[in-house]
């Protein structure tokens, strides 16, 4: 075979005897070559194609679209596929191969058929209309928001869960349970009631009638997940 391939390339590729087989200059080359063409090939593939991503609406609205449009002007012959939607929707697109991978919240199934991995972590703030006593508070605590009229999110929502788990066993003054974070923003502007939301939502509430601050909780993170389905993704 390497006889052959010499008499097709008209030179001499490897020195060998009976001990040892190494390559010659050409052999050298011809090596290097391949390994180019190898390089150039994975280079073209990495500028077409399509990927589709599933990720919470607060990620989605506020994070990532900085993100695509670096990703895209570098890779502009790369499709991107976007479902917003909450975390068990997310995993499910997942699971079921409609979507390559996820960011997902960590309160979300992730099984043995799947692979996870933390993107970041995220704390809770408090937000009120600028003229709300909490505003001026000089040390917030969980039972110092608890009488007052509270906007909620919807129980499916990771948020809602995760602060569910962070204020047990305290009971909330709920008076509005929504599904979207600009509604809760509207009723909170409104006067209607206060809320406490995930930092990477606070976009939606950079008014100048609201107020944001942190708010110590005794479990104060929420974790983001970068999920995909095994063999499907390469989590680096």
């Amino acid at each position: 075979m390497i006889r052959t391939l010499e008499d097709a390339v008209g030179t001499r590729l490897f020195d060998r005897d009976t001990r040892s087989v190494q390559l010659t200059p050409e052999g050298r080359l011809l090596d290097d070559m391949g390994s180019a063409m190898g390089d150039l090939a994975d280079h073209v593939e990495r500028r077409k194609g399509r990927v589709r991503i599933a990720a919470l609406p607060s990620l989605a609205a506020g994070w990532l679209p900085a993100v695509f449009a670096e990703f895209m002007q570098t890779l502009p012959g790369i499709r991107i596929d976007l479902d917003d939607a909450l975390s068990d929707a997310c995993i499910a697109l997942v699971r079921s191969g409609q979507a390559n991978f996820a960011l997902a919240a960590s309160g979300a199934a992730a099984d043995s058929d799947l692979l996870a991995r933390k993107l970041c972590t995220d704390r809770f703030h408090l937000v009120c209309r600028a003229d709300h006593p909490l505003a001026h508070e000089a040390r917030l605590t969980v039972k110092k928001i608890a009488p007052w009229p509270f906007v909620q999110m919807a129980r499916n929502s990771s948020v809602r869960q995760a602060l569910d788990v962070a204020l047990h066993p305290l009971r909330l003054n709920a008076v509005f349970e929504v599904e979207h974070l600009a509604t809760v923003m509207g009723l909170v502007e409104a006067g209607l009631g206060i809320s406490v939301v995930p930092a990477l939502t606070l976009f939606h509430f950079r008014r100048e009638t609201l107020v944001t601050r942190p708010l110590p909780l005794p479990a104060q993170t929420l974790h983001d997940l970068v999920v995909a389905r095994l063999g499907s993704l390469q989590l680096d």
